[in-house]
């Protein structure tokens, strides 16, 4: 059975200013905080804030009939197929497990794997954490991210400037 917690993705995509700049404080406040046993620096997510695009994407496994890896990767590749997942240049993932059903060396080689679902030139960032709230299942946040070096971004930030 499906645990009804999975959360599909949101893409931030183009917004800009206090907005923009407040979700991606929430973010880098999430990874850099929450992962207490693999930390995230604070200062390893700054590109974030120069991102064209940015994707945010949370998983809980499935509970009861299936395994917990499998579920995550299995709903990883769906979400991964309503969009081009291979054009994000970084990648970001914090895996949360409890103390006493902590990550298996299996289920870790399991989520590398998810990394080939992305491009596989860009740099993976690794955070894990720990949340006796969440028993059995396994908890993740993959945060995509793309450069700016859309031209036409560039072209019409100068003409306002000019």
């Amino acid at each position: 059975m499906m645990s009804n917690r999975i959360n599909k993705y949101q893409e931030l995509g183009w917004l800009r200013g206090k907005q923009w700049m407040a979700q991606i404080d929430e973010i880098v406040w999430a990874l850099s905080n929450g992962s207490k046993k693999v930390p995230f620096k604070r200062e390893d997510l700054t590109y974030l804030y120069d991102a064209e695009e940015i994707v945010k994407l949370r998983f809980f496994s499935a509970t009861a009939e299936e395994n917990r890896i499998d579920s995550l990767v299995r709903e990883i590749d769906q979400a991964c197929q309503s969009f081009n997942s291979s054009s994000f240049t970084h990648i970001a993932m914090f895996v949360q497990t409890s103390t006493k059903n902590p990550l298996m060396m299996h289920e870790f080689n399991k989520l590398s794997e998810v990394v080939a679902m992305f491009n596989i030139n860009a740099p993976v960032l690794w955070g894990l954490g720990e949340d006796d709230t969440i028993g059995e299942e396994i908890f993740i946040t993959i945060i995509l991210s793309k450069e700016e070096i859309n031209e036409r971004r560039k072209d019409e930030t100068t003409h306002e400037l000019g």
